[in-house]
């Protein structure tokens, strides 16, 4: 009778342990079947780490040679899964753990990087700020993991050059509370002014399917050569 009661009273601090309202935890566990992939979506051979918010590293495992692991996950709301490809030709990436079984991770390939750097500086220089803005953009989301510096560099000149393409030169202002230039009232109102024009969805925001129809073509364009050699 002993035994039974310690058995139940060590199951209830196990469930209250796992219970997503103690300390305003979101807890979930799952099967998970994550991807690692490249641009083309190729599967890239890597080791997989979850990271919690207190940044502990635990290793889950390495992925078979075509980037898929299949793994038992317990997450907390904000926890990271982190991808570390095994060739030295990748960035490593870190991704919030959600409550999906499928996770895919897209890694940056290094030459893809060094080529946005060379072509969102080339057409800077060359006064095509609507596709120097989106190539910034686009640096700015893949770099938050291995470069953050330069992604919140890039994620402001995303604003200052879309703005200088609408004509305007007070496109940020900055916040106290995020320690960040951000886009100023002035230029949202200006973007959703273009994207009402091009029947885009007005959020004010510098979407992809924003950037892209100002620079009249896709990111992919500038990821695999620079423009800055000549050919």
């Amino acid at each position: 009778m002993i035994l039974k009661k310690a058995f139940f009273l060590c199951l209830s601090i196990s469930l209250l342990k796992l219970n997503p309202v103690l300390g305003q935890m979101t807890i979930f566990e799952q099967n998970k079947k994550i991807y690692v992939i490249d641009d083309h979506g190729n599967g890239v051979k890597s080791e997989i780490f979850k990271l919690d918010r207190k940044s502990k590293r635990t290793r889950i495992g390495l992925t078979d040679d075509i980037g898929y692991k299949e793994a038992y996950m317990l997450c907390e709301h904000g926890d990271q899964i982190e991808a570390c490809p095994k060739s030295g030709n990748f960035f490593h990436e870190e991704v919030e753990c959600t409550k999906s079984v499928v996770q895919k991770i897209k890694v940056t390939r290094k030459r893809i990087y060094v080529n946005l750097k060379a072509n969102a500086a080339f057409f800077e220089k060359e006064g095509e700020f609507a596709k120097a803005a989106m190539i910034y953009s686009d640096i700015s989301a893949r770099a938050a993991s291995f470069d953050a510096g330069f992604a919140e560099f890039a994620e402001t000149n995303t604003h200052v050059l879309f703005g200088k393409y609408l004509g305007m030169s007070n496109a940020v202002v900055y916040d106290p509370k995020q320690r960040k230039e951000v886009m100023s009232p002035i230029m949202k109102e200006k973007v959703k002014e273009f994207q009402r024009g091009c029947n885009i969805k007005e959020s004010g925001k510098l979407d992809y399917s924003t950037l892209s129809t100002a620079a009249d073509a896709p990111i992919g364009n500038y990821m695999f050569k620079r423009f800055d050699e000549k050919m």
